[in-house]
């Protein structure tokens, strides 16, 4: 065979080679092809099938183009095209909270970031939005977005997002937050009331009510000018700051939580340069707060009266005689007792409390005495005893003593005096005691005004550094026996 037929084979068995390698190669990518549609049409049924959001991020928070059907709908959405993952969460979350997600998803590109131990940092497990619901209409959902990575030979190659509704979850997570706080709430009146005796709750509640439709009644009154706005906040002020005295001496904390509310948006408008008529809207709503919680009270009042009734009906003894729903003077000094402890330990301070003669108190004055005691030990607690350290450095005994003393001498008058060994008072402070506002106690302008109805007077005397010292005089009244 010459030299060209030798070329010729070697070149024909060489194309064959070639041939034979390339129909390989060709049928392998056909292969692979089929594997990657088929593979892709899988994914692309399971996105179509699964109802959570599904979305893949890169290091650039770039979105991937393929995501189940369920996001856009679950986003409110219609299409993601020419966004990345930031831009999707500035429509979503406030800027601090979009700047805490991109700092979080910083920490899961970390590897050595152990990704179980930062999912407590997520910040966007309840993102609310606003979208477009089924038939048409704005609502508002609770979307969870949660992030996994994922690993491509042993390196991370990119998150996986995934977008649920947890509205319904969070719905039901809150309204068992609020039923356990309002069984707690519950709870706690129902002791606090089976601490308070009944025919005190009642008075309580018909006072509390009566002061109430009386702010009512101020709230309506037409205001034109600055003062007459300003007398509207005094006069609602003098209303409300006694029910406060009465419901911590009963240790009715949520009347008194309200109380303090009512004050404390009194005292906001106060301090506003200009009021107007709408300025006294939120606190009409406090108002009728206030009287939601009375009512609350009264229900849960009679439920307990009506079980105690059918547990045990005692003999009625004159110990047990009560006048307009208030325990008799005779037995006001535990009352009182009470509250000056408890204001002395809300105040740290250190108080005792000595009481004479109230037994010969007529029943005729047992509301008046009630308010008016109940107010004075809280302002000589807060106001007028000082702290231990204080007294101690003023050479006193470091306990404060209050006194009441109720005399009947026989005479046209009966005497009542209250006194603290407290700081005593200034001059200008003790002329300003009886006004709206003063800095003693707002309480007192009540007190003048209940001495003055049963025709009475008051005298003060105070000696700065010593002690205060009020002195009541009542009109006499003689029971039918006497």
């Amino acid at each position: 065979m010459n030299r060209v037929a030798v070329l010729l084979a070697l070149s024909a068995g060489l194309v064959a080679v070639l041939g034979a390698g390339f129909a390989r190669v060709l049928h392998r990518l056909r292969v692979a092809n089929a594997v990657l549609t088929r593979a892709a049409s899988e994914t692309a049924r399971i996105l179509d099938t699964v109802g959570e959001g599904l979305l893949l991020l890169d290091r650039n928070h770039s979105l991937a183009e393929t995501s189940s059907r369920a996001l856009l709908p679950l986003l409110g959405r219609r299409q993601l095209t020419g966004i990345n993952f930031d831009t999707l969460l500035a429509s979503m979350v406030d800027e601090p909270t979009r700047r805490l997600a991109i700092d979080y998803l910083s920490l899961l590109w970390r590897e050595r970031v152990n990704e179980n131990l930062v999912r407590s940092l997520n910040p966007l497990t309840e993102v609310e939005i606003e979208r477009t619901g089924p038939d048409g209409a704005p609502e508002r959902r609770v979307l969870c977005l949660e992030f996994r990575r994922v690993r491509s030979a042993s390196r991370t190659t990119a998150l996986l997002c995934t977008v649920s509704d947890v509205t319904d979850r969070v719905r039901r997570v809150r309204e068992l937050a609020t039923a356990h706080t309002e069984a707690q709430s519950l709870f706690e009146r129902l002791v606090a009331l089976l601490e308070v005796g009944p025919d005190d709750l009642a008075a309580f509640l018909t006072h509390s009510e009566t002061a109430l439709q009386l702010v009512n009644g101020v709230l309506k009154r037409p205001a034109r000018d600055a003062a007459a706005f300003r007398e509207k906040l005094e006069r609602i002020f003098a209303e409300i700051h006694p029910l406060k005295t009465q419901a911590s001496a009963l240790r009715l904390r949520a009347v008194e939580t309200s109380a303090q509310q009512i004050e404390a948006a009194l005292a906001e408008l106060g301090g506003r340069s200009s009021l107007t008529g709408n300025d006294f809207l939120p606190l009409a709503v406090k108002l009728d707060g206030f009287f939601a919680e009375l009512a609350v009270l009264r229900d849960l009042g009679g439920r307990l009266q009506g079980a105690r009734a059918r547990l045990v009906e005692p003999e009625p003894t004159e110990s047990t005689v009560v006048i307009r729903g208030l325990a008799p003077p005779a037995t006001l000094h535990a009352t009182l007792q009470r509250l000056a402890e408890d204001l002395a330990a809300e105040y740290d301070r250190s108080v005792s409390l000595v009481s004479v003669g109230l037994e010969q108190a007529p029943d005729a004055y047992t509301a008046l005495l009630h308010i008016v005691l109940k107010q004075l030990v809280r302002n000589a607690v807060v106001h007028g005893i000082e702290s231990a350290a204080e007294r101690t450095l003023a050479g006193k005994s470091s306990m404060g003593t209050l006194t009441v003393e109720f005399v009947d001498r026989g005479g046209p008058d009966l005497e009542l005096t209250f006194q603290d060994d407290g700081r005593g008072l200034d001059r200008q402070l003790a002329g300003n005691l009886f006004k709206p506002q003063a800095g003693r106690g707002t309480g007192m302008p009540v007190i003048r005004d209940l001495v003055a109805e049963v025709g009475g007077r008051i005298s003060l005397a105070s000696r700065r550094g010593q002690f205060t010292r009020l002195r009541i005089h009542l009109p006499a009244v003689r029971s039918a026996a006497a």
